[in-house]
């Protein structure tokens, strides 16, 4: 039996909701009707990352700028908005289970999202600061935050880490010499307070390039085998071609209600 994954416009103020089907066990993607997108208008540049496609409509992108609303001296980012984006969203109405994807600069995190958003590849830049999306699962509705990865950066992670049921982890298999750096930050989120009833899904990423570790490889340098206190899953993945992501939101989704 083939599950779709439905995708909706959540972007604050935007009412219209676009919806397409992704199937989370074998063939093709079904599209469902779509009701008229809203009329184009133009976007204003902000600190996400995005570089929308050739051709693709302003409507079909939910952005929202990095939860830093100001920027410090030296342009060091003031965190702390983040929080308050988490608790604005908990107020509305469908219950949403909120997911941080995290992982080194380059590993691949803002690629994966967008697959999981409009499945296909959209052309990004390092992140500075993050992209939310609300993907929605057999009427599981994830809000899912992408967060920049740069050493400057990760020092601010833990402002998004309240309400969080899921950690995403994207490694770069091909990035032999970063993967302790990986290790460390995995570790370090893991013992925080806020995570402590967080599950935790590795996306082994790229493993369609030649000479990149397998997921088992990875799981045996993380020492993932003696995590105890968090429920994880490591699945291979090609953020390119979409292979291996609906295997994780499907464990994602049946981890939901198991806490």
């Amino acid at each position: 039996m083939t599950h779709g994954v439905t995708r909706r416009d959540s972007r604050v103020g935007v009412g219209a909701a676009s919806r397409a089907v992704w199937p989370l066990a074998g063939g093709g993607a079904v599209p469902c009707a779509r009701p008229p997108p809203p009329p184009a208008r133009p976007l204003p540049r902000r600190r996400c990352g995005l570089r929308p496609p050739e051709g693709s409509q302003g409507s079909r992108r939910r952005r929202l700028a990095e939860p830093w609303v100001s920027w410090g001296l030296g342009g060091k980012p003031r965190p702390g908005m983040g929080l308050i984006f988490a608790k604005l969203w908990s107020l509305f109405g469908n219950q949403e289970h909120k997911v941080i994807i995290v992982g080194l600069d380059n590993a691949g995190k803002t690629t994966i999202l967008y697959q999981f958003l409009m499945n296909e590849v959209v052309h990004t830049s390092p992140t500075i600061g993050s992209n939310v999306e609300e993907i929605v699962v057999k009427n599981t509705h994830f809000l899912m935050w992408d967060i920049g990865g740069q050493e400057s950066l990760r020092s601010s992670w833990n402002t998004y880490y309240s309400n969080t049921e899921f950690i995403i982890l994207v490694v770069d298999s091909i990035d032999r010499e970063r993967l302790s750096i990986t290790k460390e930050e995995l570790y370090r989120m893991l013992a925080h307070e806020d995570l402590r009833k967080a599950a935790v899904l590795i996306f082994a990423n790229k493993q369609d390039m030649k000479g990149c570790m397998t997921a088992a490889e990875i799981s045996a340098y993380l020492t993932l085998s003696s995590i105890k206190d968090h429920p994880w899953h490591i699945q291979s993945c090609c953020a390119l071609t979409g292979e291996g992501l609906c295997q994780g939101l499907e464990w994602m989704t049946s981890r939901i209600g198991v806490r």
